[in-house]
C-alpha cells in the first residue's frame, strides 16, 4: 500500500503545520533540488527554499481530502494545474488560498506521491483527477465551481 493512501485513509486528525513541517524536512531532505517554484529550470532563477507551510498545509488537506493514488503517473495531475486546484478548495475552506507550485509538490511528496518531473519546473503525480478534483479548476478554466462542462469525467 502507497505511502498517500496510508495517510489519507488514517483517521488521525488534519496535519498540523507542526507535522507538516517535520515530514517536509524528510522530504526536502531527500529532494534537495526542489524549491518554492517547483523543480530547477535553468530559465528560472533559483527561489529559495523557504517554504511557506501553512501553504503546504492547505495543499496537503486538499490532497487528503480529494486525492487518490494510481499506479501510473497520469499527465491530467499536473502540478501548475492542482495548485489552482488547491488554492480554490483551500479558499473555500477558510485556508491560504495562494500555493506555490513548489509548496504543492512538497505537500504531493508529504502525502506519499511520486512525480515525474522531466527536467521541468513542474511535475505530474501518480494521481486520479477526479470530478471532485476538477470542481475547483475554474481559476483555470474560468468557469464557476460545479457548472455543466465535459471535465465531470474521471482521469485515471
Amino acid at each position: 500500500m502507497s505511502a498517500a493512501r496510508l495517510i489519507s485513509n488514517s483517521v488521525a486528525p488534519p496535519m498540523t503545520v507542526r507535522e507538516v513541517r517535520r515530514r517536509g524536512a524528510a522530504v526536502l531532505r531527500a529532494h534537495p533540488q526542489l524549491t518554492v517554484q517547483g523543480w530547477p529550470d535553468k530559465r528560472m532563477p533559483d527561489a529559495g527554499r523557504e517554504f511557506d507551510y501553512e501553504q503546504v498545509r492547505a495543499a496537503v488537506l486538499f490532497l487528503l481530502a480529494l486525492g487518490r493514488p494510481r499506479r501510473t503517473f497520469n499527465k491530467n495531475a499536473y502540478s501548475y494545474r492542482l495548485k489552482h486546484n488547491a488554492e480554490n478548495w483551500a479558499g473555500e475552506n477558510g485556508l491560504p488560498d495562494h500555493i506555490l507550485n513548489g509548496a504543492f509538490i512538497l505537500a504531493a511528496l508529504i502525502c506519499g506521491y511520486r512525480h515525474d518531473n522531466s527536467a521541468h519546473i513542474n511535475c505530474v503525480f501518480d494521481m486520479v483527477v477526479s470530478p471532485e478534483m476538477r470542481r475547483y479548476d475554474w481559476h483555470v478554466y474560468k468557469r464557476n465551481p460545479g457548472s455543466p462542462t465535459d471535465a465531470n469525467q474521471v482521469t485515471e
